[in-house]
């Protein structure tokens, strides 16, 4: 491999690196907005839809963590569709 073929497969990954770590991060915006959305609504029932939906609920404040798990909690692995 030449010095010319391994700085372009070099820039190339590295391309796709900073392609992989934007996608995350609108990712991680995407889930912050849905969660601050339902923690601004503060419908009880909004709250009971998501842990129906079996996901767990974080409450963050000055002196406050709490997490609300529903009944039968079973973790589960969301990626982005290739």
């Amino acid at each position: 491999m030449s010095t010319a073929e391994l700085r372009d497969l070099i820039a190339s990954l590295a391309l796709a690196q900073r392609e992989t770590d934007r996608q995350q991060q609108q990712t991680d915006r995407q889930l912050q907005q849905t969660v601050r959305q339902i923690k601004e609504l503060g419908q009880q029932d909004m709250r009971e839809a998501v842990l129906a939906e079996g996901w767990h609920l974080v409450h963050v404040g000055d002196d406050l963590f709490k997490v609300e798990t529903p009944k039968g909690f079973q973790p589960r692995i969301y990626q982005a569709a290739p």
